[in-house]
């Protein structure tokens, strides 16, 4: 990263810990990145999410930190649609789609529903 004074750091889990943690949503308010070195997933055809409603904040905190201990959940993802109103996505990479009741839902081709409808429409009752 370069820096507002020029300084070019290395940000990492062991250097720079705040830098590293905190550019992902800075905008580049806190420096300019230049190099990223990421660590890829092999992807699998399928992505099975389970839906979980969360009915404020610190729902929505606490689903997280739940989440992301489980070494199963390979995805997480979040949707507030109001303050009352929100859903917690997990998702777990799988090689064949093995449950005969659900649909394979898409949302690359132009007639796939947008994202965060499918998900408001599959999240179970909000508590």
């Amino acid at each position: 990263m370069v820096l507002g004074n020029g300084d070019i750091v290395i940000a990492s889990h062991e250097k720079h810990p705040d830098l590293f943690l905190g550019v992902a949503s800075s905008f580049n308010t806190l420096g300019a990145t230049t190099m990223v070195e990421i660590r890829l997933l092999d992807a699998k055809p399928y992505v099975v999410l389970t839906y979980h409603p969360i009915s404020d904040v610190s729902n929505v905190i606490n689903k997280i930190q739940q989440l992301t201990v489980d070494p199963s959940v390979d995805y997480l993802d979040g949707i507030m649609y109001s303050k009352t109103r929100g859903v917690i996505m997990a998702g777990r990479l799988a090689d064949v789609h093995n449950v005969s009741n659900m649909k394979v839902q898409g949302f690359s081709a132009p007639w796939d529903p947008w994202f965060y409808l499918h998900a408001k429409k599959e999240a179970p009752e909000w508590p």
